[in-house]
């Protein structure tokens, strides 16, 4: 329920929360945080978002990944080269090459890509056409630490 989009160097997401199944708009909840000089961006159960990075900064070992439940989630970590993805379905870390795109609006987001559209403008795009995303639609640098 949601749309985020990464080149590596910025990072769009929509406005769009879902509670309860009610749609609501720029919430306090963040889709996309700076944790000590590391960008996240969370497409998902947003009560996870906090753990999954305090997770994520303490190694992300495998053995202690957090107990999730039932929730469904990704956390897209853009690096120089690679998005990280990790996923409620698996402790251990995907790479994706750039661009990448992570929530309900990701395949209307690469249409977009492939089409010659921004970051911002797919992000957009997906937010017009995703019933599972809304605008506004934001933009920010991304912030990569440096390990």
């Amino acid at each position: 329920m949601t749309t985020i989009v990464t080149d590596g160097k910025s990072i769009a997401f929509d406005s769009l929360y879902q509670v309860n199944g009610r749609r609501m708009y720029m919430r306090e909840e963040p889709k996309v945080v700076i944790c000590n000089g590391q960008t996240y961006g969370f497409a998902g159960d947003n009560s996870l978002f906090m753990p999954m990075i305090e997770w994520c900064e303490a190694g992300a070992k495998p053995a202690d990944y957090p107990k999730i439940g039932e929730a469904r989630f990704t956390l897209i970590v853009p690096k120089a080269k690679q998005a990280l993805l990790y996923t409620s379905e698996s402790p251990y870390v995907s790479t994706h090459p750039y661009p990448c795109a992570v929530g309900t609006g990701a395949d209307i987001a690469y249409g977009a890509l492939a089409a010659g559209t921004s970051v911002l403008g797919a992000c957009r795009i997906a937010a017009d056409i995703d019933l599972g995303s809304g605008k506004p639609v934001k933009s920010e640098i991304v912030m990569i630490r440096k390990n």
